[in-house]
């Protein structure tokens, strides 16, 4: 016999997580005046595992990609099959910016600076700054951020190991507008220092009472197998 159970939250509630006292499990809502349970940093095997096994009913926050069907016997081929996927995302994410580096490499031209005689002796000093940085998450460097000087279009993007450098120098007071999907844009002010950018995450998450719906079904067996085969034929 197997098990599947899908989890929902049909009414997503408004209250503030930040807001609530800390408990071990998560926070305490005064409002409801329930714990709420915090399942962001579950994985599939233990969220599959206490929904199984609780019949209390349970309030919680969860990121959105977590309220699934979660089938209890093939719970550890779903999370080898996703790392699998994340190696194969990252391997292609590589090759991109390795096509990406060298077709810009082949196409980019250096724009020339030309200045007034004028401008020269009013600014002999001003040559700009040179700006590198490194730009990360939580986890580790993050490749293939754009930064950008905001207003412009003159911008890079970071390498694999999370690196940034500016072919071009830049004035001390320029702004960087540093952005990537899933991440929240930051703006970072120039300095004569390496910048040292963290990202964080978009999260999208839904909190409240968890509707758990349990689904039992058999394993068919060797000779409904061969039945259904010949059905199919």
């Amino acid at each position: 016999m197997h098990q599947k159970t899908t989890l929902s939250i049909k009414t997503p509630c408004s209250e503030k997580f930040d807001n609530f006292l800390q408990t071990e499990k998560g926070g305490f809502c005064t409002t409801c005046q329930k714990e709420v349970i915090d399942f962001r940093n579950w994985t599939d095997e233990a969220l599959a595992n206490y929904f199984k096994n609780t019949t209390q009913k349970t309030c919680g926050l969860f990121m959105e990609d977590q309220l699934k069907a979660y089938s209890h016997s093939n719970v550890q081929e779903i999370q080898h099959k996703k790392s699998a996927f994340n190696v194969g995302i990252a391997s292609f994410s590589l090759l991109s910016l390795l096509a990406a580096g060298n077709a810009t490499a082949q196409t980019k031209e250096k724009p020339e600076i030309v200045q007034t005689p004028n401008q020269q002796k009013e600014n002999p000093q001003t040559e700009g700054i040179l700006v590198k940085g490194v730009v990360s998450d939580n986890v580790g460097p993050l490749p293939g951020i754009n930064v950008v000087v905001k207003g412009t279009n003159i911008g890079t993007q970071t390498n694999f190991d999370g690196e940034f450098s500016f072919p071009t120098p830049l004035k001390k007071g320029d702004v960087l507008i540093v952005s990537f999907i899933g991440y929240i844009t930051k703006e970072v002010i120039v300095s004569e220092e390496p910048l040292t950018i963290t990202l964080i995450e978009k999260d999208i998450v839904l909190m409240g009472d968890v509707a758990v719906a349990k689904e039992y079904y058999s394993k068919p067996s060797f000779f409904q197998r061969i039945r259904n085969w010949f059905r199919n034929e």
